[in-house]
């Protein structure tokens, strides 16, 4: 949908059947996705006037500053929707498929579905590369 091609595993390149369909690949890791972002935050703390961004969520301990610069670690547990027209698009891995939520139903689903005893599950903007 976005075009994001970088280095290192798609969505083209995953399983030997990927390889063989003719479809062009996307990225597919979140946190590579979440490095190219050269602006990116708290969600919280996201202009009002960016209405259109990647939302990502994980762990809080799974990203951590280098310098200025957020850093999100390989923990498995971590999301990533396109926020545009109100409504956050993402892959449902239960529904094999494309869903689209409102920002509060996603924020809802994530922090039911990664918050455990003793974590904080957070969630970021990142603008469009």
């Amino acid at each position: 949908m976005m075009g994001y091609e970088f280095a290192g595993p798609t969505c083209k390149n995953f399983t030997w059947a990927d390889k063989q369909k003719k479809d062009k690949g996307a990225t597919i890791r979140v946190d590579d996705l979440f490095k190219k972002c050269l602006t990116k935050g708290l969600l919280k703390d996201k202009s009002a006037a960016l209405t259109e961004c990647l939302i990502f969520v994980t762990l809080a301990s799974n990203v951590s500053k280098s310098g200025d610069t957020l850093v999100m670690g390989n923990h498995p547990r971590k999301h990533i929707g396109i926020l545009t027209g109100g409504k956050v698009y993402n892959y449902s891995n239960s529904q094999n498929k494309v869903v689209a939520d409102t920002l509060e139903v996603f924020k809802s689903k994530f922090t039911g579905a990664y918050k455990t005893s003793g974590t904080t599950v957070e969630f970021y903007y990142g603008k469009f590369i």
